[in-house]
C-alpha cells in the first residue's frame, strides 16, 4: 500500500512539472489554446453564416429569362409584371443553349399549350366531373385547353438555379390566375397545377454535376494532403536533424546552404506531390472497386454517384501546371516552418495553426460568388482553390490563370528565400536559443504589459460600447473622453515611464503635415477599394455601412467635433502614443506595423471593418514611425474621419457620390498606383531628431 501511495505521489510530481514546462512555452500555449479560440470562429462564420448572407445577397439581383412566344392567355394575364414582381426579366427570344451556358439568360421559359382530349385526366377529374358540371354551361374549346412550360436551366449555376426556382413560383401564380378567370363562374374545383404544368430540365450533364461537385471536394483534398503528407518529411529533414545532432554536422561540409536547401526542398516537394496522387488514385480505385462489386452507394435503389473520378486529361493538365508552383510554396512553408523549430514537437505544434489558416483562405475561394477574374487571383491558397474548381468545371480563362500560375511561383520562391536566409543564422542551425541583451529583455517586458493593457482596453471599449445604445452622442463621448483617453493618459504616470517620449509629443518638420494631408485620400482609395472587393465575400449591412444615420440635426461642425475630431485625438493617443511606443523594438518596423494595425483593427469592434481600418492603421504606423510624432498621425486620422463624414452625410446627393467613388476605386490598376503613391510619401517624412528609446525607424529610405 506504501508503495502504491508513493507511486501516485511521483506520478502527480511529475504531472506537475510537465504542465508546468508546458505552460512556460508561451508558444505551445498560444499555438495551441489561443489561437484556435481566434481561427475556429472565422472557420464557423465563413461555413454557416456566410453562406446564408450569400444567399441574401443573390435574391437581391433581378435574372433575365429567355421566353418564347407565350401563348395568347398567358399575354392576358400580365406574365411580365408577374415574372418582374419575382425579380425576372422577360426577353423573347429563340431558345439558345450557349447563351445559358455563356449566361446572357439565366433561365429559359418555352410555353406550349395542350389539348385536353388528349390527356386522360386531369387532377383527380376535377376538370369535367359530374357533380361539378352540374347545371354548368358548358366549357368552351378556350376553356378545354391546358398549357405546359418547360424552364430549361443548368444546376451548376447556382444564379441560374435561383432563376428557375422564381420561375416556377412566378408560373404557379400564373396558374391561380387562369382559375380564377377561368372557372370562378363555374365554382369547379381546380388545382392550379393541373392547368399550368412546369417541367424543368436541367442542362448540365452527368459529367458536368460531377465536376462542380468534386471542384468543392478536390481543393480540400489536396491542401490538406500537401501539408500533412511534406510535413512529416520536413520535419523530420530540419528538426529532426537538429535534435539529433546532423545538421551541424551538415553544415560544416563545404557546401552552400542554398544547395542544403534545394536538396532538402526536393525531397518535401516530391512527398508531397505522392502523397496527394497516390491517395487520389487509390479513392477512385476504391469508388470503382466498390461498384463494380455491388456495394456503391444507392439512394431508393439507384446508384447514387461519387465525385472521386479522373477528369480529362487536358483538366488534368491545367490542374497540374497549377499545383506544381502551389505544392512548391507549401514544401517550402513546412520547411521554413522545420527550420524555425528548435524540436520537432515544436514544429508539429506550428502545423497546427498553418493548417486552420490554409481552411480559412480555401474556404475563401470556395464562396459561390466569388470569382478568379478578381483580386483573389493574388490571394495565396484562395486562388489556386478557384483554379482548381473553374478548372473542372472548363470557366478557366487564360488571363486569370496566368496570374494564378505567376503568384504561385513568387510565393514559393519568397518562401524559399526565407528559408535559405533562416539556415544562415547559427541558433537556428544549432537549435539553441540565443541569450538575450538586457534592452531586448526590457523590450519584451514592455511588449507584455502593453499587450495585457491593450486587450483590457479592447474589453472596457466592448462594454462601453452599450452606452450607445440609449444616446449615440453622450454615449460616443463617454467612450472616447472617458474610457479610451482617460486610461491612456494614466499608463505613463503609472508604470512611470517619459510622457512626452511614450505618447510622441514631439516636433516634426512643416513637410511632414503636408505629406500626411497627401496622403489621406490615397489611402481612402486604398481602403474603399478593398470594401469593394469584400462585398463579394462579406457584404455589409446597411446599419453598419452607414451608422451616423439620425444625427443630421447636430450640424455639420458638431457632427465633424463628434467623428472626426474626437476619435483622432483620443485613438491616436491609445493606439500610436501608448501601444505603439511601448510595442517597437529595435530592428522590427515591420513587426511594429502589424501589431499597431491589427490592434487598431480590433478597436473598432466591428468585423466587417477589421482590415479596412487596419489598412488605414498601416499607413498611421509607419508616418508614427519615420516621423516620431503623433501629431501629423492625429491630422490625418482627423482629416480621413473627416472625408468620410462628408460623404456619409451627403443627403439626396448621397448616392450619386457613393456610384462615383465606387466607380473609381473599384480599379485594381488605381489600387497600384496609390500604393506606389503611398510608398513614395512615406520615404518623404522625415524625423526632426533621433527617434526615442524602444522606437525603430530602420525603414528603408
Amino acid at each position: 500500500m506504501t508503495e502504491q501511495r508513493s507511486t501516485c505521489a511521483m506520478a502527480r510530481v511529475i504531472a506537475r512539472k510537465e504542465i508546468t514546462d508546458l505552460l512556460r512555452d508561451r508558444r505551445t500555449v498560444f499555438l495551441s489554446f489561443v489561437l484556435p479560440l481566434v481561427l475556429y470562429p472565422i472557420l464557423i462564420f465563413i461555413v454557416t453564416i456566410l453562406p446564408s448572407k450569400q444567399q441574401a445577397e443573390l435574391e437581391k439581383e433581378t435574372f433575365v429569362v429567355g421566353v418564347s412566344n407565350a401563348v395568347p392567355y398567358f399575354d392576358e394575364i400580365r406574365l411580365e409584371e408577374i415574372l418582374r414582381d419575382h425579380s425576372l426579366t422577360a426577353q423573347k427570344r429563340a431558345y439558345s443553349e450557349a447563351q445559358l451556358r455563356d449566361g446572357t439568360v439565366k433561365a429559359y421559359l418555352q410555353f406550349e399549350s395542350v389539348d385536353l382530349s388528349s390527356v386522360d385526366s386531369v387532377d383527380d377529374g376535377s376538370i369535367g366531373s359530374d357533380e361539378g358540371d352540374q347545371g354548368q354551361a358548358p366549357r368552351t374549346a378556350a376553356e378545354e385547353e391546358l398549357y405546359k412550360v418547360v424552364i430549361r436551366f443548368f444546376a451548376t449555376d447556382s444564379k441560374s438555379l435561383e432563376a428557375r426556382h422564381r420561375a416556377e413560383s412566378a408560373l404557379k401564380e400564373c396558374g391561380k390566375l387562369i382559375v380564377e378567370k377561368r372557372f370562378s363562374r363555374h365554382a369547379v374545383l381546380v388545382e392550379a397545377d393541373a392547368i399550368v404544368r412546369v417541367e424543368a430540365h436541367d442542362l448540365a450533364t452527368v459529367e458536368e454535376k460531377n465536376s462542380s461537385k468534386l471542384g468543392r471536394l478536390l481543393p480540400i483534398f489536396v491542401i490538406i494532403l500537401l501539408f500533412t503528407g511534406g510535413s512529416f518529411a520536413a520535419i523530420d529533414l530540419l528538426a529532426g536533424e537538429k535534435e539529433r545532432g546532423t545538421l551541424e554536422t551538415l553544415c560544416l561540409h563545404p557546401v552552400s546552404r542554398s544547395s542544403i536547401v534545394a536538396g532538402k526542398f526536393s525531397v518535401v516537394m516530391g512527398v508531397s506531390i505522392t502523397a496527394v496522387s497516390l491517395n487520389y488514385l487509390g479513392m477512385v480505385l476504391g469508388v470503382n472497386v466498390c461498384e463494380w462489386v455491388g456495394l456503391g452507394l444507392t439512394q431508393d435503389g439507384m446508384p447514387l454517384p461519387v465525385p472521386i473520378f479522373v477528369p480529362r486529361v487536358s483538366t488534368i493538365a491545367l490542374i497540374a501546371l497549377l499545383l506544381i508552383p502551389f505544392s512548391a510554396f507549401t514544401s517550402a512553408i513546412l520547411l521554413s516552418l522545420s527550420a524555425y523549430s528548435r524540436s520537432f514537437r515544436e514544429a508539429q505544434n506550428y502545423l497546427f495553426p498553418v493548417m486552420l489558416l490554409s481552411m480559412v483562405a480555401m474556404l475563401l475561394g470556395l464562396a459561390p460568388q466569388v470569382e478568379l477574374g478578381s483580386v483573389v487571383a493574388v490571394v495565396p491558397i484562395a486562388n489556386v482553390t478557384l483554379g482548381i474548381r473553374e478548372a473542372l468545371l472548363g470557366t478557366l480563362q487564360p488571363v486569370p490563370y496566368m496570374i494564378v500560375f505567376a503568384s504561385s511561383c513568387a510565393y514559393a520562391w519568397l518562401a524559399l528565400k526565407k528559408c535559405a536566409s533562416l539556415l544562415q543564422r547559427e541558433d537556428i542551425v544549432l537549435g539553441f536559443q540565443r541569450t538575450p541583451q538586457p534592452d531586448e529583455v526590457e523590450s519584451e517586458q514592455r511588449s507584455r504589459r502593453v499587450l495585457l493593457f491593450g486587450a483590457g482596453m479592447l474589453l472596457a471599449v466592448y462594454f462601453a460600447k452599450t452606452l450607445a445604445t440609449w444616446s449615440f452622442v453622450s454615449g460616443l463621448i463617454i467612450l472616447l473622453w472617458v474610457i479610451v483617453l482617460l486610461p491612456s493618459l494614466a499608463y505613463p504616470v503609472i508604470f512611470r515611464l517619459p510622457v512626452r517620449e511614450t505618447f510622441g509629443w514631439a516636433r516634426t518638420p512643416f513637410v511632414n503635415y503636408i505629406v500626411t494631408i497627401a496622403m489621406v485620400p490615397v489611402t481612402a482609395a486604398v481602403a474603399l477599394g478593398y470594401l469593394q472587393f469584400q462585398e463579394w465575400f462579406l457584404p455589409m449591412p446597411e446599419a453598419v455601412e452607414n451608422p451616423f444615420s439620425g444625427i443630421e440635426d447636430l450640424g455639420m461642425w458638431a457632427i465633424l467635433l463628434l467623428l472626426a475630431v474626437s476619435p483622432g485625438i483620443c485613438e491616436e493617443i491609445l493606439c500610436r502614443g501608448v501601444f505603439q511606443s511601448q510595442v517597437s523594438r529595435p530592428g522590427r518596423a515591420v513587426r511594429t506595423v502589424v501589431l499597431v494595425a491589427l490592434y487598431f483593427g480590433l478597436l473598432h469592434l466591428s468585423l466587417y471593418r477589421i482590415i479596412p481600418t487596419a489598412l488605414v492603421g498601416v499607413v498611421l504606423a509607419i508616418v508614427r514611425l519615420r516621423t516620431g510624432s503623433i501629431f501629423p498621425c492625429i491630422l490625418f486620422h482627423i482629416l480621413y474621419n473627416a472625408m468620410l463624414v462628408s460623404v456619409a452625410l451627403m443627403g439626396e446627393h448621397r448616392p450619386e457620390w457613393e456610384y462615383a467613388l465606387k466607380n473609381i476605386v473599384s480599379s485594381p490598376a488605381l489600387w497600384v498606383v496609390c500604393v506606389l503613391v503611398l510608398i513614395f510619401a512615406a520615404r518623404r517624412l522625415h524625423p526632426n531628431s533621433p527617434p526615442y528609446v524602444g522606437e525603430s525607424l530602420a525603414v528603408d529610405r
